[in-house]
């Protein structure tokens, strides 16, 4: 699993080829010209599938944004949850501007000396069921989170013996 960034940056050329530049290379037909603009090439992106780094299989997902006070779409990725039968949640975060504070007592909300420190998360819980609202969250109250769902796969992950059996 790879637990920090590896450029720092976002190259956004693929994003914007899936979202529009693919239909350039193509000869649609009129009909299929209005299909991709009815939806016929609409896509989401994943924006966090948390995983158990043992056996491989996805344990949550996750539709994430800086928070800027906007809502967010999250239909794609509920219904994805509930076919897989995942949790799943949006979190939108509130980073400090310049990394120095954070107000939590004291906490450290960050991993790496280039990562953002983080305020709090804005929650909306969205499978298995859909909650009304946002609610707030700590960074140690997320990280909480993220411990449960990993700790309740534990319970039940094909590789747990595996793992913690002496050799």
């Amino acid at each position: 699993m790879q637990n920090s960034e590896r450029h720092f940056r976002r190259d956004l050329r693929y994003s914007i080829w899936c979202r529009n530049g693919w239909r350039q290379l193509l000869d649609l037909t009129p009909a299929e010209q209005l299909r991709c603009v009815q939806g016929w090439g609409a896509l989401v992106d994943a924006d966090m599938v948390r995983y158990c780094g043992r056996c491989m299989q996805p344990i949550a997902l996750v539709e994430e944004a800086q928070d800027v006070g906007q809502p967010k779409t999250v239909t794609v990725t509920r219904n994805l949850a509930q076919m897989a039968h995942l949790p799943a949640r949006c979190v939108l975060y509130d980073a400090e501007e310049d990394g120095r504070t954070c107000p939590y007592d004291n906490e450290v909300c960050y991993v790496g000396s280039r990562d953002p420190k983080i305020r709090r998360f804005r929650v909306q819980e969205i499978s298995p069921c859909q909650q009304r609202g946002y609610s707030y969250e700590t960074p140690k109250e997320h990280a909480e989170w993220i411990k449960r769902i990993h700790d309740e796969h534990d319970a039940i992950c094909p590789m747990r013996r595996r793992f913690t059996q002496k050799r």
